[in-house]
């Protein structure tokens, strides 16, 4: 599940709790959402369901931040789209996780929801650490191939399972 911290959040909840200054926004089916978050949350968690890929771009630019709290070890398009989108990510501070961000993410410690919540107030309070996550996450696009590339060594994986040669395998445009 992962969530951003949106900007609407930020001045809807401002005078309602001393607690929390922001909204989470989850792309979950409503049965999973009300599964996982008891009603007293959900004023903090704003719930657009599971969205279609061309509405993706506009959901990170109403947000500020991505925010990852993911312990599993698998790769994720999300760091890197909101890199693309240029959304400072917040995430935990796991070696998966820094492989894909490097210095362009907020770490926190996971299962540590005080560290999480010190780091998204952080994010909020400081301009210039926003923004240096933005351009650290602009560089740290460059690093990521791009489809033609990912393609072509893709189909030479392919071909050296069958032992074909990769060097004759390329991407036809």
């Amino acid at each position: 599940q992962e969530g951003f911290a949106s900007q609407e959040g930020f001045a809807s909840q401002e005078g309602n709790s001393a607690r929390l200054a922001f909204q989470f926004v989850v792309t979950l089916k409503q049965e999973q959402y009300e599964a996982l978050f008891p009603e007293d949350v959900r004023p903090w968690i704003l719930n657009v369901g599971p969205q279609p890929l061309e509405s993706v771009p506009a959901l990170y630019r109403a947000c500020d931040a991505l925010f990852m709290p993911t312990l599993l070890e698998c790769f994720s398009a999300s760091y890197v789209e909101a890199m693309a989108m240029k959304r400072p990510v917040i995430t935990t501070d796991l070696g998966f996780a820094r492989s894909v961000c490097g210095e362009a993410a907020l770490y926190f410690e996971p299962l540590r929801a005080e560290d999480a919540l010190e780091k998204i107030r952080r994010l909020k309070r400081e301009g210039d650490l926003r923004d240096r996550l933005i351009q650290e996450g602009i560089k740290r696009l460059k690093m990521f191939p791009g489809p033609e590339v990912r393609a072509r060594e893709l189909l030479n994986i392919c071909a050296s399972m069958v032992g074909m040669k990769t060097a004759r395998v390329g991407v036809k445009r």
